[in-house]
């Protein structure tokens, strides 16, 4: 499986899992600001998980992060993962 985190109780994965129900794409783009980094990445990911959520999504799948001088965008595809796997993978947190 490919790379995998979790914020705030949804899954990110830096990459495919084929056992999802893809939805479709979904991205933010946030300006940066001195010194707030941090903030700036939860944000991204705050606003990810807010328009997954809408799709009906309980993942991301392919998620990217990138940050240039100015600005941080994340982006992935919106997907459903199933109770099974989401306890499978929550276990391995543990």
């Amino acid at each position: 499986m490919a790379i995998t985190s979790e914020y705030k109780g949804f899954i990110f994965i830096k990459g495919n899992e084929l056992s999802a129900k893809k939805l479709e794409k979904v991205k933010c783009k946030k300006k940066i600001s001195f010194n707030s980094q941090i903030q700036t990445y939860d944000y991204v990911k705050d606003k990810l998980i807010e328009k997954a959520k809408l799709l009906g999504g309980n993942a991301i799948i392919y998620f990217e992060m990138h940050q240039t001088d100015f600005f941080c965008l994340g982006r992935g595809i919106a997907a459903i993962l199933s109770d099974d796997k989401i306890e499978e993978i929550f276990d391995r947190f543990e």
